[in-house]
C-alpha cells in the first residue's frame, strides 16, 4: 500500500484491489427498465480533493447495505472495490473516464471528516453550445451544459414520443446569448424540474444541466434526461454568475456586430493558450520551475489550460486588434486546448487555429476603460459566430459594448495584449 493515507482517485488502476479513498458523494441515481421500474443496484459520483471524479456501480445484492452509507454531499472513506475500464459499448456515460468501481460486499464504507472545504460539492465539465451539435453522432458519453432559461413551456401531461408511448414532459430553451438550444425533460423528472421552476426566485433562471443526453430532432440538437441526469437551478457557480453578470447588460441578447473577417496570414509561433488555477481560475505563474496559484497559495500540478489568442481585423475604416479568449476560440475551432495537445502537442502553433483564416465571423467587442481614456485600440471579444450578420445599428448608453464594425481579420498575433 501507498504511503499516502488517501490515494487520488487519478491513481486508480484495474491491477490492485488494496486502494483506501476519502471522497464526497455528490450524485446518486437507480437505473429502470423500459416500463420505469427502479433496479435495485444504484450508481453514484464521487469526488476527491484533487477535483477528480469517478463513477461508481453498486450492485443489487449489496444495495440495501450501501445504500444508506453512500448519501450524496457526504464525505466517505471507501477501501476493497474493484477498479473496472469500460467496456467499449457502454453508452450514456457520465464521465469521460477510462475506468469504474464496482462495490461489493467486501466493500467497507466509513464516515469520513468533512471540514467542508476540502472536498469540492460539485463540478462539471462544461460543453460549449457550438460542442453540442458533433455530440449527436454518439450515446457514447453524456455532456454537461449551462444556459439562461427561456421560453419555458406549460408542463404537458400525456404527450406521444417518438416512440409512441404516454409521457408527461417539461420543454424550455436554454440561451448562452449566442445561440439556443431546445431541452426536454420527462415524467418524474420534468415534474421535478417543474416544481424547482417554480420555486425559483433569481429570475432569470440559470440552469446548469449535468449529464444530459444530446440528440438531435427536427434538424437541431435537442438535450435529454436519462436517468443520470441532474439539473442544477441559479447554483453557487461561476460559470452561473458568469452569465449572470453579462445579463446585467440590458442588450445582452440584441447586441451582435457584424463582422466579415478574413485573416490573410498567421503567425505560427508563440503562446496560444495559458494555465489556469482549478480551484479559483486565476492566471497560474512559474515559481521554481513549477505551477502556483498565488491567490490560493498552492501548487497548481494540473491547470485548466485555456485558448488565449490576438487577432488583427479591419474593414474600409481601418484596423483593430481583438483578443479572443477560451470560449470565443472553442466556438470557432470546435475543440478544448487538451484535445489539441494530445493530438498535435503543444510546441507549435496549432493548424487548426491558424485555419480560422479565410472565414466569416460575427463578433462582440467590449470597452474598456483603457480604450476610452488610454485610446488603447485592443478589444476584448465577448461573442464570435460564424458567419455575416446583419443588424441595425442601436444607439445605447452602455459603454461596455462598442459597434465598430471590422471586416477583415488580417493577422493572428502570437503575443496576448
Amino acid at each position: 500500500m501507498s504511503a499516502k493515507k488517501y490515494e487520488p482517485l487519478s491513481m486508480l488502476k484495474p491491477a490492485r484491489y488494496d486502494y483506501k479513498i476519502k471522497v464526497r458523494i455528490i450524485r446518486k441515481w437507480k437505473g429502470v427498465t423500459r416500463t420505469g421500474e427502479e433496479f435495485k443496484s444504484f450508481n453514484v459520483i464521487l469526488i476527491d480533493n484533487k477535483r477528480t471524479r469517478i463513477h461508481a456501480f453498486i450492485p443489487s445484492l449489496v444495495a440495501e447495505d450501501q445504500d444508506n452509507k453512500l448519501k450524496v454531499r457526504s464525505v466517505c472513506i471507501i477501501q476493497n472495490f474493484t477498479v473496472q475500464p469500460y467496456k467499449p459499448d457502454d453508452k450514456f456515460r457520465c464521465l469521460r473516464n477510462e475506468n469504474q468501481l464496482i462495490f461489493s460486499k467486501d466493500t467497507k464504507i466509513e464516515d469520513g471528516e468533512d471540514n467542508g472545504t476540502e472536498i469540492p460539492h460539485e463540478a462539471f465539465d462544461f460543453h460549449d453550445h457550438s460542442e453540442l451539435k458533433a455530440l449527436t453522432k454518439q450515446i457514447t458519453y453524456l455532456a454537461d451544459v449551462v444556459g439562461i432559461i427561456k421560453n419555458h413551456d406549460p408542463f404537458k401531461t400525456n404527450v406521444k414520443n417518438r416512440l409512441g408511448q404516454m409521457n408527461n414532459q417539461a420543454k424550455f430553451t436554454i440561451t448562452d446569448g449566442s445561440s439556443n438550444i431546445k431541452v426536454t425533460f420527462w415524467d418524474k423528472f420534468g415534474e421535478q424540474f417543474e416544481k424547482a421552476m417554480q420555486e425559483a426566485t433569481e429570475k432569470p433562471v440559470i440552469v446548469i444541466i449535468a449529464s444530459c443526453k444530446v440528440g438531435w430532432w427536427n434538424d437541431d440538437v435537442d438535450l435529454g434526461s436519462v436517468t443520470s441526469t441532474t439539473f442544477y437551478l441559479n447554483y453557487n457557480h461561476h460559470s452561473v454568475m458568469q452569465l449572470r453578470k453579462r445579463l446585467s447588460n440590458p442588450d445582452f441578447f440584441k447586441q451582435v456586430f457584424a463582422t466579415s473577417q478574413k485573416k490573410r496570414s498567421v503567425e505560427d509561433t508563440g503562446k496560444w493558450y495559458w494555465n489556469a488555477c482549478p480551484g479559483c481560475y486565476n492566471e497560474t505563474e512559474i515559481i521554481s520551475q513549477e505551477l502556483f496559484c498565488s491567490k490560493c497559495n498552492k501548487r497548481v500540478p494540473s491547470p485548466d489550460k485555456k485558448f488565449k489568442i490576438s487577432v488583427l481585423a479591419s474593414d474600409k475604416t481601418g484596423e483593430v486588434q481583438v483578443i479572443l479568449g477560451d470560449r470565443e476560440v472553442r466556438t470557432l475551432v470546435g475543440k478544448r486546448v487538451h484535445q489539441i495537445i494530445k493530438e498535435n502537442g503543444d510546441d507549435i502553433f496549432p493548424q487548426i487555429v491558424k485555419d480560422i483564416a479565410n472565414q466569416h465571423y460575427t463578433l462582440k467587442i467590449r470597452l474598456k476603460e483603457m480604450n476610452i481614456v488610454d485610446h488603447i485600440q485592443v478589444y476584448s471579444a465577448t461573442n464570435i459566430c460564424h458567419g455575416f450578420k446583419n443588424q441595425q445599428d442601436e444607439e445605447t448608453e452602455d459603454t461596455a459594448q462598442t459597434s465598430n464594425k471590422v471586416t477583415n481579420i488580417l493577422q493572428i498575433h502570437k503575443e496576448f495584449a
